[in-house]
This record gives structure tokens, sequence and C-alpha cells, in this order.
């Protein structure tokens, strides 16, 4: 629900520490961030409310972001004004991104492009725009928890709930819990 996304992206524009993913697992214990981004150029793929690009640009980074959700966009946009940063924020899918071969160090997808675009069209896309030798890291959704999820978007419980073996794409558009679009895991699916 947006008012969720908002306060947390509101919250975690002000840590000092970045925390990862639904445990808010410390960078310290991570490292999914270089320590060190002077002179990087850097790419968030589905920024979302852009607290990750912020964490980016605190390292000295200069970053763009990317999401194709307006709404997400515009918070960003003001939460980026107001912790006094500089980011670079398109309008658009990680899957096409409108940039030139090459133009990016380093890139990351929390959740985002993580999950909300294909693996199969999003992990090129992301090797297209980074330099010979860069990193990318992402993180979405452990698998387990996604077989372990109903159709009506209440939390995962003990029970499978769909075959692990074909998680790729899940349709959550008639979920009664928040109800979305297509979201995609890249696992051992086929």
């Amino acid at each position: 629900m947006a008012a969720d996304w908002v306060n947390a992206g509101e919250r975690r524009w002000k840590q000092e520490e970045p925390t990862w993913g639904i445990w808010a697992v410390p960078e310290s214990n991570i490292a999914m961030l270089p320590n060190d981004m002077r002179n990087l150029h850097a790419i968030e793929l589905g920024c979302g409310t852009g607290h990750v690009s912020g964490w980016m640009a605190r390292r000295d980074a200069t970053v763009t972001g990317i999401n194709n959700f307006d709404a997400q966009l515009t918070v960003a946009r003001h939460l980026m004004r107001e912790n006094n940063t500089d980011l670079e924020l398109l309008h658009g899918n990680a899957e096409t991104v409108p940039k030139p071969d090459t133009s990016y160090d380093f890139a990351i997808s929390e959740y985002g492009a993580a999950i909300w675009c294909d693996p199969m069209v999003w992990l090129p896309e992301a090797a297209r725009l980074l330099k010979p030798g860069s990193k990318l890291r992402f993180l979405g959704h452990y698998p387990m928890a996604i077989a372990c999820w109903g159709n009506g978007g209440a939390d995962p419980d003990a029970l499978l709930r769909r075959c692990y073996f074909d998680l790729h794409k899940l349709g959550w558009r008639d979920a009664e819990i928040d109800p979305g679009g297509v979201e995609f895991n890249l696992s051992i699916s086929g």
C-alpha cells in the first residue's frame, strides 16, 4: 500500500547505515555497496523512493535511478530535495534504459527491477549498461517464501502454495491484499 512504501522510503533515506531487504540486514553485514564510490557512475534499477540511490550519493557516486511508477518517482524527487541530494531520476523500465552502452561502474536493484522486471530481459540490459569488470548487485524475494505465499497476498506461511519450480512469473492483479501487477523471480525454475 502506498502509505507503507512512502513511510518506509522516508525512514530509509534518513538511516545512517543502509539496511537491506525485509529483514533489514545492516550494510556492515552484507556489503551490498562499495565503501568508496567516488568517481563512480551508478544506477539503481527500479529505484522506488530513491533511498538506495541516496545512499550511493552519500558515498560520492554520480547516481541515476530509473522507475516506471510515477507516484514513487514523485516521492523520490521530494525526498531527494528534502535530503539535499542530487540524483538523475528517470521514468522508465529497467528492461530498456535510455542510456548508452557501458555508461555505469555499478548497478543495483533492491527489489525494484529484481522482482518487477523479467530477469531474462533486465539482466542483459544491466550488463549492457555496465562497463567491463563492473558489478551488479540485486536482491529480491526468497524463492521458498514465494512458494508459500497464497494468492490473496497475505504473508507466507508454512504451506507450499505453488510449485517451487514454476516461480518465474507470478500475477498479483487479483490479490486481496495490495493487488499489483506481475512479479518475477530468478530461482532454479525452468
